[in-house]
Order: C-alpha cells, then sequence, then structure tokens
C-alpha cells in the first residue's frame, strides 16, 4: 500500500526479537526491515543473533557488523539452506 507505515517495534519489540532469537533455536532466517529498531534495539538483536547456532540470514535496514556477517555464513555452510516446498517458494510477499 502506498504511504503504508512500518511497523514500529520499539525497544520492547526489539527485546522480544532477541528473545525469540535465544529460544528459536531452528530458525535460519530473520527480516526486520521497516520496523523502527532503535540504535538499541539493533544491538540487542545483533547479539542474540551472533549466538544462533542456526541463523543464516538477518536482515534489519542498517548493514549488519562484519563478525555477525561472517559468523551468519559459517552457519549457512554448515547447515545449508532449508529448501521450503515448491508451492511455498512461489510466494513472493504476503501482505498484512
Amino acid at each position: 500500500m502506498l504511504g503504508a507505515q512500518a511497523n514500529t517495534l520499539g525497544i520492547e519489540g526489539a527485546l522480544q526479537a532477541a528473545a525469540l532469537l535465544e529460544a528459536a533455536t531452528a530458525l535460519h532466517k530473520l527480516d526486520l526491515t521497516r520496523t523502527g529498531l532503535t540504535a538499541q534495539g539493533i544491538h540487542a538483536v545483533i547479539d542474540a543473533a551472533g549466538r544462533h547456532d542456526q541463523l543464516h540470514s538477518l536482515v534489519l535496514d542498517s548493514p549488519l557488523p562484519e563478525q555477525l556477517a561472517r559468523h551468519l555464513a559459517g552457519n549457512a555452510a554448515r547447515h545449508g539452506a532449508p529448501q521450503a516446498p515448491a508451492d511455498q517458494a512461489m510466494i513472493k510477499s504476503i501482505y498484512r
């Protein structure tokens, strides 16, 4: 939708996303673009992502620190990217 606002998570939402990374050990990909994360929120998510053993893709509105990018690439190399079923792979976008 033209002019749609982002889903602003705020610091509380960012802390919940970081907690999700701690708890959801099978998570492979997390996209938090257009969520209005503050610097403090981004820091919390980046710290949690750096301890995650399966995550291979984290997408934020800002570049990832080089050390985290290497960690995620290592996870992808060790575990490979999961393949979605063909019908799911054809879905390009889901509107909320």
